[in-house]
């Protein structure tokens, strides 16, 4: 039988000139090991560059500091079916309004936000169908607010949300709190760093 030869997945560096040349072991059946500690979250900044990490982390970033907003895309279209549109709108305003504050200076984390990437995308099961049910009770307006809410909801609600968080942006929290510094945070988070600007 001839001798086989397996490549590992990982490299070494050749002797003192930087290059990188691949082990190999006879004889053996070798199983693609992971490059990273299993975990919940999807994103492994070692199989990606320092660009896509920073973009990746930005994205978070955005998404973490006013986290209830971006949560609420697929929960308010179901909560318009059962209560009133201020009410809830009300409540979630106050809901991102207070995890700015109190949270987003002194939490972040990627898991979870990578996690809830995954339970926003519920937006385009909830939203259509609760505006069709919303709709056949003879509520068009309610409905037509629970299918473009994933779409503009957020916005909206985040203009007064900016006015109301101003003053406290200048204090020392509010600094903490800004998307930069939460997201240089992140990216300490994952373990990367990165060398350009944030």
């Amino acid at each position: 039988m001839p001798q086989r030869t397996n490549v590992w997945p990982r490299r070494s560096v050749d002797g003192g000139t930087g290059k990188q040349r691949e082990l190999t072991r006879p004889n053996a059946i070798v199983r693609l090991a992971p490059t990273h500690k299993r975990s919940l979250m999807p994103w492994n900044p070692a199989q990606h560059s320092d660009d896509e990490n920073t973009r990746w982390a930005w994205l978070r970033t955005a998404e973490w500091i006013w986290w209830p907003l971006f949560l609420s895309q697929p929960i308010v279209p179901v909560l318009l079916y059962f209560y009133q549109l201020p009410w809830v709108v009300g409540v979630v305003a106050a809901a991102a309004l207070v995890w700015r504050i109190l949270v987003v200076p002194s939490f972040v984390s990627p898991t979870i936000s990578s996690i809830g990437l995954y339970f926003a995308r519920l937006r385009f099961v909830t939203a259509p169908v609760m505006a069709f049910l919303l709709w056949r009770q003879d509520e068009p307006w309610i409905a037509a607010s629970a299918l473009l809410y994933p779409l503009v909801g957020t916005f909206v609600i985040q203009l007064p949300l900016a006015l109301a968080y101003a003053p406290f942006a200048l204090t020392a929290r509010g600094q903490a709190s800004q998307i930069g510094v939460v997201q240089k945070r992140l990216m300490a988070a994952i373990c990367r760093t990165s060398e350009t600007p944030l």
